[in-house]
């Protein structure tokens, strides 16, 4: 499932700063991991301070300044011919049939978000080594790795965690994403609702590592990591349609995950400051707790 991934994009903790967490962020459909990383890094974020009076002082801020102890990683897809661009070779994650709606052609993605998922494991447990290097204890420097994701990014980090073949991390975000394969995965939650979501979070995690190539590696006990999920989406997005964020949202709270669910009223498909500054609220509550 090897593929020939360009290097990440990395931006590491600006000194005096040491690198105490790692968030990895995955591009959409359209983009690549520079691109998606000269966006983000430096979009600008409402200063999180209502009493702010001194208009010398500016009212936005970036990431950068908010989580100067984070280690950012901006990976980039493998060239994979892409069926909604004609056939074209880009760098993504997965193939995908149409836009208008992402049930046609699944199975075309499939060998896409095996080979994805494979090396995003691999990006987060050299992360996890890193900070055990460091002096950090295991299981706290998986709770300090985070991924997220922009629309097929935001896809791929949730089947990510749904397969279970990372150990248990701080959490994923999703921002403008939907849920691959949810109708099959809404079937096994339906047909096993007798059970309790330990269990039937189980038999999704065997499904979803079934579909995409894992089987080998099943456990008796689910070991899909950060129950901690941010959704974040826009209520006017049309390429993305919000509704398909919901359904992903009830998707995993049915299986036991904790989602926060953040619409944004006037946003499109792409990224604002606020919602920005709620993925920086997220990552400070999970963080908090290492």
């Amino acid at each position: 499932m090897a593929a020939n991934h360009p290097l990440p994009f990395i931006h590491l903790p600006l000194p005096p700063n040491t690198h105490k967490t790692t968030l990895i962020l995955l591009h959409g459909t359209s983009q690549t991991g520079p691109e998606l990383a000269d966006l983000f890094l430096s979009f600008p974020i409402p200063f999180p301070i209502s009493s702010l009076t001194d208009i010398s002082i500016p009212n936005t801020t970036t990431l950068l300044n908010l989580l100067p102890n984070t280690k950012f990683i901006f990976p980039t897809g493998a060239p994979k011919a892409t069926t909604v661009f004609g056939g074209k070779v880009t760098n993504s994650w997965f193939d995908i049939e149409i836009f208008s709606d992402r049930t046609v052609g699944e199975e075309k993605g499939v060998e896409g978000l095996g080979e994805s998922v494979g090396y995003l494991r691999g990006l987060v447990e050299g992360e996890v080594e890193m900070l055990v290097r460091g002096g950090i204890g295991r299981e706290e420097a998986r709770r300090r790795v985070v991924v997220g994701g922009f629309s097929s990014g935001a896809a791929l980090a949730v089947m990510g965690l749904l397969s279970g073949v990372w150990e248990r991390m701080g959490g994923v975000v999703g921002l403008s994403g939907w849920l691959p394969f949810r109708r099959q995965i809404e079937g096994v939650i339906g047909g096993n609702e007798g059970q309790g979501v330990e269990e039937r979070r189980g038999l999704v995690e065997r499904y979803v590592r079934g579909l995409l190539g894992f089987e080998g590696e099943e456990k008796e006990v689910p070991r899909a990591g950060g129950r901690k999920v941010l959704l974040c989406h826009g209520v006017r997005d049309v390429k993305m349609r919000h509704e398909w964020g919901l359904e992903m949202k009830k998707a995993l709270e049915g299986i036991g995950m904790e989602v926060e669910w953040k619409p944004h009223l006037d946003l499109e498909h792409w990224i604002c400051g606020e919602e920005m500054l709620d993925v920086v609220k997220f990552l400070e509550g999970v963080w908090e707790e290492v």
